[in-house]
């Protein structure tokens, strides 16, 4: 056996490949942050765009407190429908017919007292009126009235 070619002062170190760099990354990262860019500036418009199409009701629901009889939080509903629904079909509406309409429109139901507050509110000044029901009913209606009536 040759002594020379055993022996351990001819063995070299295992020389390892350099690290792999950080930066520049890969090209599928630039498509993946491209996307999660996209994504984030789609999120973040359609969050701004609903906040903005949803100030009218911020603003009824801040004008319903300073509300204090029937006639004030009526007059308010027929506002807050005005900014969703165009004038020639809320303007035309009155009596029973303008409360159908907010009805249709509503998420829960019309009782009697309410409906009753709504059509004949300016004239029942000597009645006897709850407006606190009428403007917690109102304040519900702003806060989520549909645009299209219950069942189309």
């Amino acid at each position: 056996m040759n002594q020379e070619a055993a022996s351990l002062d001819r063995l070299h170190d295992i020389i390892t490949p350099p690290t792999v760099p950080w930066w520049p990354p890969a090209s599928g990262w630039y498509v993946l942050g491209a996307i999660v860019l996209v994504l984030t500036l789609v999120l973040v418009l359609g969050v701004w765009l609903r906040w903005r199409a949803t100030a009218y009701r911020r603003e009824a629901i801040r004008a319903l407190d300073s509300a204090s009889d029937p006639v004030e939080i009526a007059a308010l509903l027929r506002r807050t429908a005005l900014a969703e629904s165009s004038r020639s079909e809320i303007a035309a509406l009155h009596g029973n017919a303008w409360v159908d309409w907010l009805a249709a429109r509503s998420p829960e139901p019309v009782t009697p007292a309410i409906r009753e507050q709504l059509v004949t509110g300016a004239y029942a000044q000597g009645r006897r009126a709850d407006p606190a029901a009428l403007r917690a009913w109102a304040e519900r209606w702003i806060a989520s009235h549909h645009s299209s009536p219950k069942g189309s």
